[in-house]
């Protein structure tokens, strides 16, 4: 008995690559089958990627394929550049139903209209050996299609149209796809073989004429059972004259095909467009400025230095040099884009300073001194603080340190203060005095 080779010899459509035009031209239909991709719908950002995860089966493919690294695996990376639908196909090949398709164990699992004879003397008979020149000496000595020396059946066609040739009956499961293959060769190149296929007789789409002599041709068909439990499969000779039409059959089979897809949509965002910007420099008239983002949801601006919130939109700057600072956007999704922005300090500018009109020393860590946030290249003469009652509670020359909100080891009550500064910048003498509110 020759060995049974399935599929490699039996049906070549098992064996084309699994393309994504397999199951539409061929008539195998998908089914849907959710779970089967393992990532879920998402939005990433434009020039970023995702990984995609599937379920590796018998044999699959990722479609479109441009955007993935690795479009053989289960699990590629895409890098979208737009919202893209990504499927998953996955083929079951079942194993060929057909007994004895490839006539190793001779004369066996079939049945046929023609007679059987080790001899050919007419037409209307088959014989299945490995040399149809013994089997008839006018025949060519072709080999069978498996091994090229192994067996085939080997037919001496009848001009009586519709006769079945090869029958064999299959339990089959409803609601299935299969693929019926079958290899074919004349062994005449005149009045060659004309066969159908037929499933519970119904024919498969047109009859396929053989080629060349010792030339093997393969017929295939596919065919859905709908409610069917049983298929009784046939090869039905469609020539009706006399001379020639001498053939032989072999590795026939049927396949059960399951096709199944998923589907994953990766959404891409647009990156937000940030701009920065800022109300003017800083001088000797304008200690502080702001500064403004806009184009996205959130905000983050760095360095910190000089900034009253690193976080918001439109933070308040107050510095001594010359600073570019960074704003950092974020969208909805994720996505984010930069902008930069330049506060100019001008030699006058560096000289001056700022204080806050309120604080409160109850020791949780925030705004708990009362100094000046920041000097410049000046000379402190005097900082004080006085009471409304005019007792001085607080004073120094070193621009570093700043009131804590007691005087002689005593926290002082809330109220009204008043402070008192008389420095020397290159702007010119600076006195200011002002009111200041301790909150407990």
């Amino acid at each position: 008995m020759k060995p049974q080779r399935f599929p490699i010899r039996a049906c070549a459509a098992v064996l084309i690559p699994f393309l994504p035009y397999y199951g539409i031209g061929q008539g195998i239909r998908f089914h849907p089958s959710p779970g089967l991709i393992h990532t879920g719908d998402t939005t990433i950002c434009a020039g970023k990627h995702v990984k995609l995860s599937a379920t590796p089966l018998q044999d699959y493919y990722w479609s479109p394929i441009n955007d993935l690294d690795s479009p053989a695996s289960a699990n590629p990376t895409a890098t979208p550049s737009v919202t893209t639908t990504y499927y998953f196909t996955a083929r079951f090949i079942g194993a060929n139903l057909i007994v004895n398709g490839d006539f190793s164990n001779g004369n066996t699992g079939f049945t046929s209209r023609y007679d059987y004879e080790p001899v050919n003397r007419s037409e209307g008979q088959y014989f299945v050996g490995a040399n149809p020149h013994r089997w008839n000496q006018s025949l060519a000595p072709c080999g069978d299609h498996t091994s090229g020396s192994g067996n085939m059946m080997m037919v001496n066609g009848s001009p009586d149209a519709g006769t079945s040739v090869w029958t064999q009956k299959v339990d089959v499961q409803p609601n299935t796809d299969f693929i019926f293959c079958s290899w074919i060769q004349s062994f005449t190149s005149s009045n060659v073989a004309v066969l159908q296929f037929f499933i519970n007789g119904t024919p498969l789409g047109n009859a396929v004429t053989a080629g060349a002599a010792c030339t093997w041709q393969q017929l295939q068909r596919t065919w859905h059972s709908d409610g069917s439990t049983v298929a009784i499969i046939s090869l039905v000779n469609q020539n009706t004259l006399l001379w020639g039409n001498d053939f032989a059959l072999d590795d026939i089979s049927f396949i059960p095909i399951t096709v199944l897809r998923d589907s994953v949509t990766i959404a891409v965002d647009s990156n937000p467009i940030v701009r920065a910007g800022k109300a003017h420099d800083i001088d000797c008239y304008h200690p502080t400025t702001g500064l403004n983002a806009s184009g996205a949801s959130t905000y983050t601006w760095y360095p910190a230095e000089g900034l009253s919130d690193t976080d918001a939109a439109n933070p308040t700057v107050s510095i001594g040099n010359t600073t570019t600072y960074t704003v950092k956007g974020v969208n909805g999704d994720g996505c984010y884009g930069l902008d930069t922005v330049t506060v100019n300090v001008g030699v006058a500018g560096k000289d001056l300073f700022v204080l806050p009109n309120a604080f409160t020393p109850n020791g949780d860590g925030h705004n708990d001194y009362f100094g000046i946030q920041r000097w410049g290249k000046v000379e402190v003469e005097e900082f004080s603080i006085y009471s409304r009652a005019g007792v001085r509670v607080f004073t120094t020359h070193d621009p570093g340190k700043s009131w804590d909100g007691s005087f002689n080891g005593h926290p002082q009550p809330e109220g009204n203060y008043i402070y008192v500064i008389r420095t020397k910048t290159f702007c010119g003498p600076v006195t200011r005095t002002g009111n200041l509110t301790l909150i407990r």
